[in-house]
């Protein structure tokens, strides 16, 4: 089986072990047990969405951004799950089972409106709205094949984009600028398509044809203006930049690693975090995070350790990260040039998200506390944190029960 299938079902696994776990729950007044998770900001960093299960089932709440004015904007006999504000504030997409499966709905950000958008056979998966909320993208996943279509915001209008492919175990990216998207496809070699209106188009075509994927992955990311797409191809070692209108392929550099993730500095240079080296050739001098100069391939080591995962990038170099990768885990900030760290969060075991505020000033994280998940707010300038949804103050020290024993 690919191993992007695999973990895709593994994940989809362990989503309905928890909805069924939150649908169980007990009615109170925020319960032990009872998780406020999966957090989105508001465009305008005044309100967060976010989803409880504090009231038998996994719910749909809205707050400030102080913790105030919490309600619960609509109640259902399923799970509604993973909210996310259009770019314009007025509409909240989210996934909810109450048809039977997963199917996306949408409601106005009061939630006096509610329209299930999808209503087709099968799991159906949120992917991004477009960029004047104008309508959203959404993935149908139906046994295997995966369809892409566009919807409008109020369920009138829905169109599918892919007519002449169906995709199979591979998560959609769409471009900064929302205006694109494209699939990684892996057999028999790995490409990448461009859903183009109704029609996917071969952006790589036999460019990775010597590709072994039994026992090597590739890893891309859009470039900020949307223009290109670089990717790395780990059997080889190569970095290449794809650019996207000409589909011309530029090689930039080798390196012979897995490179773990893709991020984009203020100078334009690529952020990569290398976790190990290949079969090809193992240099322990290549483990680690790197800057990686595109306009001329020039590679360079900002700091030696690779055990951590990129919430965000903030400003000025400074990133947020989740140190280590496993359990149990600290949130920091690092300047990924001067390598100075700050520590935030110490020891909390699990999160159930994180989001960082439009105007990057602040972060929610749902972290495990005292056998549930709470919303704890942490201002990234002072390092100050709020526990946004439990009455009682932040210790600062987490304690790891029932909520931390499943990592």
């Amino acid at each position: 089986m690919n191993h992007t299938v695999l973990l895709r079902t593994i994940t989809a696994l362990i989503l309905l072990v928890l909805v069924l776990a939150w649908t169980r729950a007990a009615a109170q007044d925020t319960p032990i047990g009872a998780d406020d998770y999966a957090p989105s900001w508001s465009p305008d960093g005044t309100r967060i969405a976010f989803v409880s299960s504090r009231d038998d089932i996994a719910d749909i709440y809205v707050m400030n951004a102080d913790g105030s004015d919490m309600v619960r904007l609509f109640t259902s006999s399923a799970s509604d799950i993973n909210p996310t504000w259009s770019p314009d504030g007025r509409w909240i997409a989210f996934i909810s089972y109450r048809a039977g499966d997963a199917e996306i709905f949408v409601m106005t950000a009061d939630g006096a409106t509610v329209t299930n958008i999808s209503q087709l056979e099968g799991q159906d998966n949120f992917v991004d709205w477009l960029p004047d909320s104008s309508g959203l993208y959404f993935e149908q996943v139906q046994n295997a094949p995966e369809v892409m279509y566009v919807a409008s915001p109020d369920g009138r209008e829905r169109r599918r984009l892919n007519e002449t492919m169906t995709f199979v175990g591979s998560r959609p990216q769409v471009s900064p600028d929302r205006t694109q998207i494209v699939f990684p496809w892996h057999e028999p070699w790995p490409t990448l398509y461009l859903i183009d209106g109704r029609n996917a188009i071969d952006l790589l075509g036999d460019t990775y044809a010597e590709f072994d994927n039994s026992r090597y992955g590739t890893i891309w990311r859009w470039s900020p203006d949307s223009a290109s797409i670089v990717v790395h191809r780990s059997d080889e070692g190569t970095i290449n930049v794809l650019e996207v209108a000409s589909r011309i392929v530029e090689p930039i550099t080798s390196l012979p690693v897995y490179i773990a993730e893709m991020e984009w500095l203020p100078d334009g240079r690529l952020l990569t975090r290398h976790t190990q080296t290949t079969e090809v050739i193992a240099p322990e001098t290549l483990i680690g995070t790197f800057a990686i100069d595109l306009s001329g391939g020039e590679v360079q080591q900002l700091l030696p350790e690779w055990d951590y995962w990129i919430a965000g990038m903030l400003t000025d170099n400074r990133a947020l990260i989740l140190t280590p990768e496993i359990n149990p885990t600290s949130l920091e900030i690092w300047d990924v040039l001067t390598g100075e760290k700050t520590l935030l969060l110490d020891g909390f075991f699990n999160t159930g998200g994180i989001a960082i505020a439009p105007d990057r000033s602040a972060a929610v994280i749902s972290v495990c506390l005292d056998g549930d998940f709470d919303l704890m707010r942490v201002d990234l300038a002072t390092g100050d944190v709020i526990n946004l949804t439990e009455e009682d103050a932040f210790s600062g020290q987490p304690f790891p029960t029932m909520c931390g024993a499943a990592g």
